[in-house]
């Protein structure tokens, strides 16, 4: 399933950042992706064991009301892409700064 997935958010990436050009030209309307980490909302920690939780509130993984508050300011603010937590944001600035080769063991 990853690879699904990750064809997935490359597509949803680069769909964002056309219509964003194309909006922003024509309109000048603004389109931000979110690209979100993990969100503990109330149904997905109820169906956590409790050290799965803990391991995912140290990876940085909000709750859903401080992920909707660091959303809409990112849509206030119109950035044109916006991740969370902050090694998910590290990660996607890094993201083509390096070849594939320096990611082999």
């Amino acid at each position: 399933d990853a690879p699904a997935y990750a064809a997935a958010k490359a597509g949803m990436l680069a769909w964002g950042r056309s219509l964003r050009e194309r909006l922003l030209k024509r309109y000048k309307i603004g389109v931000t992706t979110i690209c979100p980490g993990f969100i503990l909302t109330d149904i997905v920690v109820k169906e956590m064991k409790k050290k799965d939780v803990d391991w995912a509130k140290s990876m940085g993984a909000l709750q859903l009301e401080p992920a909707t508050k660091l959303i809409k300011k990112a849509i206030d603010y119109n950035e044109a892409e916006y991740c969370f937590p902050k090694l998910m944001e590290l990660g996607a600035k890094l993201k083509g700064r390096f070849h594939y080769p320096y990611f082999v063991n």
